[in-house]
């Protein structure tokens, strides 16, 4: 999960420190598997075992990648090629 972090002063006599926090959705294949599978618990859709191996393999995937080009430029290359993946 990536955060960006903002901080804005007001005006002295205030002293507030006024704090936005941007969280992007993460795309690492297990945290998206946990996701659904929280919702299975809570109520929602029931996460098929084929889902689960989907997942598993789009984790080993993403090891490789990150095994070639370590983390942060992993994460990048695994996010675009995952969006193509469930565009289709």
């Amino acid at each position: 999960m990536h955060r960006q972090f903002r901080s804005q002063r007001l005006p002295e006599e205030k002293s507030l420190d006024a704090r936005s926090v941007e969280i992007d959705r993460s795309y690492l294949p297990l945290d998206i598997l946990r996701e659904e599978i929280k919702e299975e618990i809570l109520g929602g859709v029931n996460v098929s075992d084929k889902m689960m191996k989907r997942f598993i393999d789009y984790q080993l995937r993403f090891t490789d990648i990150i095994i070639e080009n370590g983390f942060e430029d992993a994460y990048r290359i695994w996010k675009k090629k995952y969006l193509e993946i469930e565009r289709c």
